[in-house]
């Protein structure tokens, strides 16, 4: 009798984790190699696609947490910018928006993004340059893996307010640069920022704006093949166009894909959220 209990107890614990664990993991990677088996997979990896459901669990699970510790701890009616606050991370100044992403959500991302490429990310000692620099949630992230400078590109005034509150401190000890121009513009290339500021060698590279911007860093991507970090999803032929202006620069360059996810809410095809070169 206590050997037919502890069996049936066995079968019903197995029953749940399947339920609980197996099922949605495969039925949520299923449609993703669903997707990459019918060519809607893009850049993204066959090691990304086969585990793009237990990555999107893990960035859910880590959104509800950051969700539940995120204080809003001071507010600037005249730039419309909140003091931000989260446990064992850097205060930071954030624009307030009506829509669009959360202030949760833009912290969990960049996590989510180091999580899953850590060695392509910045590592101890690069220089970097953040064109499309926003608040500075990423100039924060490349603080934290030990960037020695960064230079963060960005042209809204509302922005630049919350950047310069954000690192005073590193502004003051040169360690981060605000450059307060737009990098898809000929005059104000990233090749030209970089000349200006006598900046010898770049390491790492992040484009968060227009491919513009990566046009006018062709000297750099030449010159010092630094990692890169793109957002292909831009334009629908950003993943074909933006790989081969880079390419011209250094053929040597090889893609490294980010988390995957669906292109849009109706989930058509599965893309890297973000793409590393190297």
């Amino acid at each position: 009798m206590l050997i037919k209990l502890l069996g049936y107890t066995a079968s019903v614990a197995v029953g749940l984790a399947l339920k609980v664990y197996f099922f949605p993991h495969l039925f949520g990677s299923g449609w993703a190699v669903a997707a990459k088996l019918t060519d809607n997979g893009g850049l993204c990896s066959w090691e990304r696609t086969l585990t793009y459901f237990p990555r999107l669990d893990r960035f859910d699970q880590r959104y509800r947490r950051v969700t539940a510790d995120l204080k809003i701890t001071s507010y600037d009616a005249e730039f419309d910018i909140e003091q931000v606050s989260l446990p064992g991370a850097r205060t930071l100044w954030l624009p307030r928006y009506a829509e669009g992403p959360s202030h949760a959500w833009q912290l969990t991302e960049h996590d989510w993004m180091e999580a899953n490429n850590s060695e392509d990310h910045v590592q101890p000692g690069d220089i970097v340059i953040d064109a499309g620099a926003g608040a500075g949630v990423f100039v924060a992230k490349a603080l934290r893996r030990g960037a020695s400078k960064i230079v963060a590109i960005e042209p809204d005034p509302r922005l630049l307010e919350c950047l310069h509150r954000n690192f005073r401190h590193e502004i003051a000890f040169g360690r981060v640069v605000v450059a307060p121009v737009n990098a898809a513009t000929e005059e104000a290339s990233i090749d030209h920022l970089a000349q200006d500021l006598r900046i010898a060698r770049v390491h790492f590279l992040r484009i968060a704006t227009a491919r513009e911007a990566l046009k006018g860093s062709m000297r750099i991507l030449r010159q010092d093949r630094p990692r890169v970090m793109l957002d292909l999803n831009h334009r629908p032929e950003d993943a074909i166009e933006v790989p081969r202006i880079l390419r011209s620069a250094y053929a040597g360059y090889r893609a490294s894909c980010g988390p995957c996810r669906g292109d849009s809410p109706e989930g058509r095809a599965v893309v890297p959220h973000v793409t590393f070169f190297r």
